[in-house]
């Protein structure tokens, strides 16, 4: 099997970001978020649901997800109360 150099890929981040409307507001979504924030998101993730010695799995999805959208997109949540 002949050996393929990395480097002669020339791969490149994908650094896109795409839009949608949403009722008229655009909404931006990263195509590419690098490992550093990835590995970010899961540890605040699991911070966040630790109880004691054992995780929540309930928060646990919360917080992945929440935070997943945090880092993904352009939007965010606030304390309004309708």
């Amino acid at each position: 099997m002949a050996k393929v150099s990395y480097a002669g890929l020339k791969l490149k981040v994908n650094d896109e970001v795409k839009t949608f409307t949403w009722e008229d507001k655009e909404i931006e979504v990263l195509q590419y978020l690098p490992i550093s924030d990835k590995y970010d998101l899961i540890m605040v993730a699991l911070q966040k649901a630790k109880e004691g010695e054992i995780y929540n799995p309930i928060k646990l999805d919360m917080y992945f997800h929440l935070n997943l959208v945090y880092l993904y997109t352009n939007l965010y949540f606030t304390d309004k109360q309708k």
